[in-house]
């Protein structure tokens, strides 16, 4: 692997960025056609070199099917693992997306169909129709048979992008169903939004099961909710409608509503049923990640919706600047995790998947305002990208990096896939080709695609 080559040609990034990025927001780079030419090239590298092929030689399970998960900070496996629908979805979005990119060839083509009949043979309950949340890493064994939101958004999500790419009919039909279960059985209807979890056959859940993160059952999570609106967000290009529409905008309003803390609206991330929010420790803390993740989601779902943008960039701005000031490296580059609501960053580690966040979210801001603030942060967090958060030498990106520079984590887990990053690093290369092509402030291009 070349990656010390490319290391050594990232570095003269640091010198052209501004000394910091809000300080001189009105301040452009020299040359700039000719930086988002090697921003192109560099992202088709960081791709074809390091990404695609640790997914590709690593994780396709030729014995049982599907994606092994469970390799170390080293890339090293580490042996049978249970097997989340997130993570195979996620999986097979990745395989399926890059299938349909200048990047796109036959390995791709086959891992993606290798994961869509896992998914389909082992995670699709056939008696009450849905997606588990778990089994064994045979599929044969259901250990987490209850229906989640999540899991039912990433379905969608997943046998939407097969669906596009390959044309396929059975995924389209399958999505169908998908959408109309959870329409119908985790939509609230009394208090509005979705519901978080509920039992194998769509009744109330009985007992406990284990999640994620800090979420229980009973809760409803921003995290779930903005997953659902990128999973809407492809269905609607698959099969549109005006219930899809319907959805989507009742999507937008429930997570415009998950602001509390302070004057700019950045978002809670947990709540009760009926949206009062979480004590602590669930909802005193800001996600630096999901709030740039979700400026973009929103700007697709103005397009997709055909609403106007300009106010609403007014507020992606005010949130994008809080970013900035409270969760931003101001020296180094590169996003922090977490932080209380107007206080600067507590947990200062730098996780993967935040930093593609930034990228893909700065850039959309860029092609939609012309603004050097946005192209600015893309650069510098493209720098700390590719000299930190990258494994030139194993592959793949390392989980996170703690605030003395060490790498930590795992390589790949049923949460560490390439649906973050290569995600970022697809769009934000097709992003770059259209703004070699026509230059920013052109409103309609990615959310429309």
């Amino acid at each position: 692997m070349q990656g010390t080559i490319y290391k050594k040609a990232l570095i003269h990034f640091k010198n052209r960025v501004d000394t910091f990025l809000c300080h001189n927001p009105h301040k452009m780079f020299e040359s700039k056609e000719h930086c988002l030419k090697e921003y192109r090239e560099i992202i088709g590298r960081i791709l074809t070199d390091n990404v695609i092929p640790f997914w590709l030689q690593k994780t396709v399970d030729s014995e049982n099917g599907g994606f092994t998960l469970n390799h170390s900070l080293q890339g090293v496996p580490g042996g049978a693992a249970n097997r989340t629908m997130v993570g195979q979805a996620r999986m097979l979005w990745f395989f399926a997306r890059a299938s349909r990119t200048r990047f796109a060839n036959s390995h791709l083509v086959l891992a993606a169909h290798h994961g869509y009949a896992f998914m389909m043979d082992h995670l699709w309950d056939p008696k009450h129709g849905g997606f588990f949340w778990e089994v064994d890493h045979t599929g044969r064994n259901v250990t987490g048979p209850f229906k989640h939101a999540l899991a039912q958004s990433f379905g969608i999500y997943a046998l939407g992008e097969y669906a596009r790419t390959f044309e396929h009919e059975e995924a389209t039909e399958f999505a169908r169903q998908a959408y109309t279960l959870l329409t119908e059985h985790l939509r609230d209807r009394i208090y509005g939004g979705y519901l978080e979890c509920v039992d194998r056959d769509w009744s109330t859940l009985t007992g406990t099961v284990t999640l994620y993160g800090d979420a229980q059952p009973d809760m409803k999570t921003f995290n779930t909710h903005i997953h659902l609106l990128e999973a809407l967000l492809l269905y609607n290009k698959i099969l549109p409608g005006p219930s899809v529409s319907r959805n989507i905008q009742q999507l937008l309003n429930v997570i415009n509503g998950m602001a509390g803390g302070g004057a700019v609206p950045v978002s809670v991330s947990y709540f009760k049923q009926d949206w009062r929010p979480c004590g602590e420790p669930y909802s005193q803390r800001v996600n630096y990640g999901h709030e740039l993740e979700t400026i973009w989601l929103e700007i697709d779902a103005h397009a997709a919706l055909d609403l106007p943008l300009t106010k609403f960039l007014q507020n992606a701005h005010e949130r994008f600047c809080y970013v900035l000031r409270y969760g931003h490296d101001h020296k180094n580059g590169g996003l922090y995790d977490h932080g209380p609501f107007n206080k600067k960053a507590n947990a200062r580690h730098k996780v993967w998947w935040p930093q593609a966040e930034a990228l893909l979210c700065t850039l959309k801001l860029y092609q939609l305002t012309g603004m050097s603030v946005y192209i600015n942060c893309f650069a510098k967090t493209l720098t700390w990208i590719t000299t930190h958060q990258i494994d030139w030498h194993g592959g793949e990106w390392f989980e996170r990096i703690n605030e003395l520079g060490a790498a930590c984590g795992v390589k790949a887990s049923n949460w560490k896939t390439p649906y973050h990053n290569g995600r970022a690093l697809i769009l934000c290369d097709e992003l770059l080709d259209f703004l070699l092509e026509y230059g920013p402030q052109q409103l309609e291009h990615e959310a429309k695609k």
